[in-house]
């Protein structure tokens, strides 16, 4: 990734939850800083149990060992409920969430979801887009 800037956060609104997302020197971090109704991960705790973070239908921490990307037969740890919008700024993912959506890669929020994939591209360092078309949020051609 020389020369390519990295992108450092990002916001992941679910279903029933905001997360912020940061690319860390220990690795990805995933922390719920918003929930509506009831979830076995609190407000304040990260995605645990991996050391890369697939962006995908939900958010997937797992371990690299192996492979780069996420495997559906491979082992991962904490993940989210499915994925409805990313965002660049904190302040579009508290106005998704507020609108209550829970539709799963909302249309209406396509275009800043557009833009945190393509940020994270390829060969981002923490985070990766699974091209499986059983993880993926959205088809890689709509990049």
């Amino acid at each position: 990734m020389k020369g390519a800037i990295v992108l450092k956060k990002f916001y992941a609104v679910t279903q029933t939850s905001i997360y912020e997302v940061k690319d860390t020197e220990d690795g990805p971090l995933a922390t719920k800083i918003a929930l509506r109704g009831d979830s076995a991960i609190p407000v304040g705790d990260p995605l645990k149990y991996g050391n890369m973070l697939s962006v995908g239908h939900n958010l997937i921490m797992y371990q690299t060992e192996t492979r780069r990307e996420l495997s559906l037969w491979g082992e991962h740890g904490g993940h989210s409920s499915p994925v409805v919008a990313l965002t660049l700024k904190k302040s579009d993912a508290e106005k998704c969430f507020a609108s209550e959506t829970t539709k799963k890669c909302d249309p209406d929020w396509a275009e800043h979801t557009k833009a945190v994939l393509r940020a994270i591209g390829k060969d981002h360092p923490n985070f990766s887009v699974p091209s499986s078309p059983s993880l993926r949020l959205m088809d890689p051609s709509l990049l």
